[in-house]
């Protein structure tokens, strides 16, 4: 049973060091926007690609795609961009649960019975 409780442990800790990530938006596009990690562009055509590495020469944004592609898209033509970032809110949830979850195995556990 120990090995279970240390194994729920684990996870509890690995989830609280990692934290849970959502898409969120960011803020207004200027030649001086730096991102961290990959972008979640939505074009004014209602195309949405994710996009590595981004980063802005002038009017227009630029970074890789799958398999090694490169790609260019003017200002203009995006509509939203969203970025990965810490959710509090789903961290504590996940930690909540995975804390309940270990409870639970705990109790278990501990039942004994008696003739």
């Amino acid at each position: 049973m120990r090995l279970t409780l240390r194994a729920c442990a684990a996870a509890a800790a690995a989830l609280s060091l990692a934290g849970c990530t959502s898409w969120q938006p960011h803020a207004a596009l200027t030649p001086s926007t730096e991102f961290r990690g990959d972008a979640r562009v939505t074009r004014t055509d209602d195309a949405v690609l994710v996009v590595r590495s981004p980063a802005i020469a002038g009017d227009t944004l630029t970074g890789g795609l799958a398999a090694a592609q490169r790609v260019a898209i003017p200002l203009s033509d995006i509509r939203a961009v969203h970025t990965r970032r810490r959710d509090m809110g789903r961290t504590i949830l996940a930690l909540g649960v995975a804390a309940l979850l270990g409870l639970y195995i705990h109790s278990e556990g501990s039942h004994t019975v008696v003739d």
